[in-house]
């Protein structure tokens, strides 16, 4: 994930995708969106319980090795037209335990004032500077755990060469829980989002040797987060202060060096609510024999934007925002809230597969993707709400910030061995590299990154006729990180990230 700043608490548009956002004023909802938003939510949390990491991407989908060209239930999903390689039904359910661990000690390498200080401009005094607020800070630890579950269908349409298939799963999701009044708070304290998929497949297959596969799926979200608002970033504050009758001279705004910011008085706790948003995405694939042991595959996932609904609260409650100004025309109410939108987009990504037969029960599979972070370029903050207007200063109803955020295209590759014992047993192992797509200039809490390697695994047993229990797991390991160059020394320090899946499934082929 990456950070979500927004100031003063009303519309927010975010220009970029995965974690961009917006939050938005807007008319009151009447009862009967309100009670359709609580149905949409409580089938969320039946299809799509939290799951987290770096990125937004779920570490598992359907079982460990269902991304390759198998005839498993989950290629609803990651290649619809392998469905066409399966010879009648099949129902898979599997559900895996996600445990996270992401550590960020951070390193504050400038200078900065004391906390309660007012000193808006430099230079600042020799006297206010507070040599305890550089070096290293205690480190900001979370430890997710979740729970991922996929339930998918696939059987074919009469005698002929079409396939058709359902599922219920949750591809993009996180969760993130750190210390309150931790060094990292500036980045996030909380922030909760969950994706649940209903996709539809068909296949067709005009030959033995290669066929199609499409997919559409409707897509509920569910967003919370809250963080720490520096309004030393703001260049709408600054611009408050600097006007008549303040006319108090500052260097506030996006460029403020350290030395201004994290003061007591400008940090404003800010917090996001029971967002929800629906959208429509689609996917489809080609397979084929290129020789009797060689299979490939193609799948294309798009993107889908999502605008989350919900509500904000923003705390102004100090005697800066509340009183000591009144006079000189800035006054806020202590607590401003309302109705909000939060829009984020999910990433489209392009996946090529290869399989090859090499005798006696053994295989190799190899995967190259391409995900397209790139268009995670800035955060563009507009907010407008009537409780922002300070007409005596200067200010209207609408603020804007832009935060740049500069993230890369990103590539994956997995090298997978499958073997299939005498009696049916399979078991796989397999290694894969991840390439990290944030740099470090804005790197944070919010956003950790870097290369990481990627092990995974799992054996499968028959229990009956057509029927078989998998076992499987994933573990995705960050190398250490080590950040020196963050903007404005928001965000120096190390970095650490793990993320295991756990669990398994039951499939049931006639």
């Amino acid at each position: 994930m990456s950070t979500w700043p927004a100031p003063g608490g009303a519309q927010v548009r975010v220009e970029g995708s995965p974690c961009s956002f917006a939050f938005a004023l807007r008319a009151r909802r009447s009862k009967g969106r309100r009670v359709g938003e609580l149905l949409i939510l409580g089938v969320l949390w039946l299809v799509a319980l939290p799951v987290w990491g770096a990125g937004i991407a779920a570490p598992v989908v359907g079982g460990s090795d269902a991304g390759n060209l198998r005839a498993r239930a989950a290629q609803v999903w990651w290649n619809p037209a392998a469905m066409a390689l399966a010879e009648g039904a099949q129902l898979s359910v599997s559900g895996h335990l996600v445990v996270g661990r992401i550590a960020h000690e951070r390193e504050r390498r400038a200078l900065y004032q004391e906390a309660d200080g007012f000193v808006f401009a430099l230079p600042v005094p020799e006297d206010a500077v507070d040599p305890t607020r550089s070096g290293w800070a205690p480190p900001a630890v979370a430890t997710p755990l979740a729970l991922s579950p996929a339930l998918f269908y696939m059987a074919p349409v009469g005698a002929g060469a079409w396939r058709w298939g359902a599922g219920l799963h949750t591809p993009y999701a996180a969760l993130a829980s750190y210390p309150a009044m931790g060094a990292q708070r500036y980045a996030v304290r909380e922030a909760t989002l969950l994706t649940g998929y209903g996709t539809v497949a068909i296949a067709y297959a005009p030959s033995p040797r290669w066929s199609v596969g499409a997919g559409v799926s409707g897509v509920v979200g569910f967003a919370e987060l809250s963080r720490v608002q520096d309004f030393a970033a703001l260049v709408d504050v600054g611009q408050a202060l600097a006007n008549p009758p303040i006319a108090q001279p500052n260097a506030l705004g996006p460029d403020a060096p350290p030395a201004l910011r994290e003061l007591d008085v400008l940090s404003r706790p800010l917090s996001f609510h029971r967002g929800i948003a629906t959208a429509l995405t689609f996917h489809a694939g080609v397979q084929a024999a290129v020789t009797r042991d060689l299979r490939v595959g193609t799948t294309y996932h798009h993107g889908a934007p999502l605008n989350f609904r919900g509500r904000f609260r923003l705390n102004l409650d100090d005697p800066f925002f509340t009183r000591d100004l009144a006079s000189q025309g800035l006054q806020y109410p202590a607590l401003v809230t309302g109705d909000a939108s939060l829009s984020m987009a999910l990433p489209a990504q392009l996946r090529q597969t290869a399989m090859w037969a090499l005798g006696q029960g053994w295989s190799l599979d190899a995967e190259l993707a391409w995900v397209r972070w790139s268009a995670v370029r800035a955060y563009d903050v507009r907010a407008r709400s009537p409780a922002l207007a300070q007409p005596e200063v200067g200010l209207g109803e609408t603020t804007r910030v832009r935060i740049e955020r500069g993230w890369r295209d990103g590539w994956q590759g997995e090298l997978g061995v499958h073997r299939e014992l005498p009696g049916a047993q399979r078991w796989h192992v397999g290694v894969g590299w991840h390439q990290g797509v944030v740099p470090t200039a804005t790197m944070d809490a919010a956003s950790p990154d870097g290369p990481r390697v990627v092990l995974r695994g799992g054996v499968s047993l028959p229990v009956g006729e057509g029927q078989r229990v998998i076992v499987d797991g994933v573990l995705q390991q960050v190398l250490p990180q080590r950040v020196r160059d963050s903007r404005y020394d928001l965000a120096n320090g190390r970095y650490a990230l793990t993320l295991a899946a756990i669990g398994g499934g039951w499939e049931w082929s006639w």
